[in-house]
């Protein structure tokens, strides 16, 4: 049996130490500073964190939800709840609702549909990873993964004859923390 020369044991050890930091960059890194980069664009003085931002219907030019649908108007925002819970209540509307919850990591943690709802709106406690359960009466909890995420209401507008309907629903919506 032939053995192998120094050479080509440090050229395959090399190469698999490149293989092991790609594949660490796309799989745990990549996610994370999608999120990170998103956060930044949506927060600023009239969006701060827990609040969302309520956007026109999406055209061609939308890239802030990617992929957007032009049948679908979104409202969507940043969530923290290191320091206290979030309280996330929104309206239902006569069309097709949703609340996606994502963590800081893009993956989707959270899903619930108006089909789904009890109490006739979106309620729900969002909690940190490490955080003690609030038991609000009545009020589910869900606990995220990280600390900050986004918060992704979607309502079917279809041709847009209700835009107008849906538009002032969904500012109801609300993010509280809890103290």
């Amino acid at each position: 049996m032939r053995m192998l020369s120094k050479r080509t044991v440090l050229g395959t050890t090399g190469t698999l130490a490149l293989a092991a930091g790609v594949h660490y960059a796309f799989i745990v890194a990549y996610p994370h500073a999608i999120i990170a980069g998103l956060q930044r664009r949506l927060i600023n003085n009239d969006y701060p964190v827990n609040s969302l931002r309520h956007g026109n219907r999406p055209t061609a030019k939308d890239r802030l939800v990617v992929g957007p649908s032009p049948d679908i108007i979104y409202s969507i925002g940043v969530y923290d709840v290191s320091k206290a819970p979030l309280r996330i209540t929104g309206p239902l509307t006569d069309s097709y609702a949703s609340l996606s919850l994502y963590a800081h990591n893009s993956d989707n943690f959270f899903v619930q549909n108006d089909q789904q709802v009890e109490g006739g709106h979106f309620d729900l406690v969002l909690i940190g990873p490490n955080a003690t359960d609030p038991h609000v009466n009545g009020v589910p909890t869900v606990r995220a993964p990280t600390n900050t995420g986004i918060i992704l209401f979607r309502f079917f507008a279809g041709e847009g004859s209700q835009f107008e309907k849906i538009d002032s629903r969904r500012r109801e919506i609300t993010c509280t923390p809890l103290r």
